[in-house]
């Protein structure tokens, strides 16, 4: 099990059943900012600081793995150690996903933006009450003609989001793996997924923002009671 605990956080997860039962339509792009002051490693850049996070928390929303990675970024402090990137990935779903990852921002931002066919979502991270909105806003078509008409803009609603600590249940969690009841949200496959982006994020970057392949075949996840399953089989 991998603790990336933000897919275990409850304002993620309620994005994610935002999705899951259609309320922002078909998911158009992902934007996202990780930013801040500091603080500045000396044997990793921020993409493998901050990163892990936005790429955990969108292949975990969108249960797909992207095509294509693309990244640019700069190192303004230390020589060849980037403390700001900015990271695309480009899905076969046609989805983008955007994130803003920097140590050298004048304020601290935690926020990621869904935009849908439907609506879109804002979770923000920083916020102690309402850490998801969703916007009645979007583009249905549009026309020379009536032009206004074809934007809307309509009410936000704020979905009520447990306050429970992510880790609290993150342990919860792994407690229930071990006990053969549910399989891990974050195993070991979830782990390579998000290290193979960072990867294919390096290359891009140190070819100067290229975009490269993401190079798919991850292992089938496993159950957590196949083990006896199978074990059973052959006795």
């Amino acid at each position: 099990m991998v603790g990336h605990t933000f897919v275990y956080n409850p304002a993620v997860e309620c994005v994610r059943g935002l999705l899951r039962r259609g309320v922002l339509g078909d998911v158009r792009y992902i934007d996202s900012q990780r930013v801040n002051l500091g603080i500045h490693q000396f044997d990793f850049n921020v993409l493998w600081d901050l990163g892990p996070h936005d790429v955990s928390i969108a292949l975990y929303w969108l249960d797909e793995e992207p095509e294509w990675v693309q990244c640019v970024g700069a190192s303004y402090v230390l020589p060849d150690i980037e403390d700001v990137v900015f990271l695309t990935m480009g899905f076969g779903s046609g989805v983008l996903a955007h994130a803003h990852l920097s140590w050298l921002a004048p304020s601290k931002v935690r926020r990621t933006a869904v935009v849908g066919s439907k609506t879109m979502a804002v979770y923000d991270e920083n916020l102690l009450a309402e850490r998801v909105k969703v916007y009645d806003r979007g583009v249905d078509s549009l026309s020379i003609e009536e032009l206004r008409r074809s934007y809307r803009a309509g009410d936000i609603h704020t979905p009520r989001v447990p306050d429970t600590e992510p880790l609290v249940i993150e342990m919860r969690h792994f407690l229930s793996c071990v006990r053969g009841e549910t399989v891990s949200l974050s195993d070991g496959a979830a782990g390579l997924r998000v290290v193979k982006v960072l990867e294919a994020a390096m290359r891009s970057l140190r070819a100067g923002g290229a975009r490269v392949p993401y190079a798919a075949e991850t292992p089938r996840r496993q159950t957590a009671l196949e083990p006896y399953v199978l074990a059973a089989s052959r006795a």
